[in-house]
């Protein structure tokens, strides 16, 4: 789940997930991420694309279960840019930094 309550859009969102414990092949990529909650699916191990495309929450077909107490599923990093073109880096802690 991807939920941007800034009011504002962000562009070239690129998140860095660890699955089972290993970083990610690829990354989720979005071009545009505009005010809203979202869900990203991760496919299976065969397809040649990682992940489905974002579609709204409410479109869930199935309730979610956010994985919270392990290290084995999680965000390790995000990366994206704001509307004055300025890149940010969150890391795995949610610390904020702005990249030079």
């Amino acid at each position: 789940m991807i939920a941007n309550t800034s009011g504002a859009t962000f562009h070239d969102v690129v998140i860095e997930v660890a699955l089972k414990g290993f970083p990610s092949a690829r990354p989720i990529t979005l071009r545009i991420l505009p005010p809203g909650t979202y869900l990203v699916r991760h496919k299976s191990s065969g397809d040649p694309f990682e992940w489905a495309f974002a579609r709204e929450l409410r479109e869930a077909d199935q309730p979610l279960q956010p994985f919270m107490n392990t290290a084995e599923w999680a965000v390790t990093a995000i990366r994206f840019s704001d509307n004055l073109g300025q890149r940010w880096t969150a890391d795995e802690r949610a610390i904020l930094t702005r990249e030079a």
